[in-house]
């Protein structure tokens, strides 16, 4: 299996300041978060995307 990124969106999307992308890495081994942000809308976009927690 080859390894894929799903983007689940950004940390902060109304700022001019700063840009942060929220991703995860998926592969035969699991997924990888990363800059998921510290609120529970992570749980809610890996819900949609499709990724349990238990693969995290």
């Amino acid at each position: 299996m080859m390894t894929h990124m799903i983007m689940l969106g950004t940390g902060n999307g109304g700022t001019m300041d700063f840009y942060n992308t929220c991703f995860a890495l998926q592969n035969e081994n699991g997924v990888f978060l990363v800059d998921t942000g510290g609120s529970i809308e992570i749980v809610r976009r890996l819900k949609q995307s499709g990724i349990s927690l238990e693969d995290v």
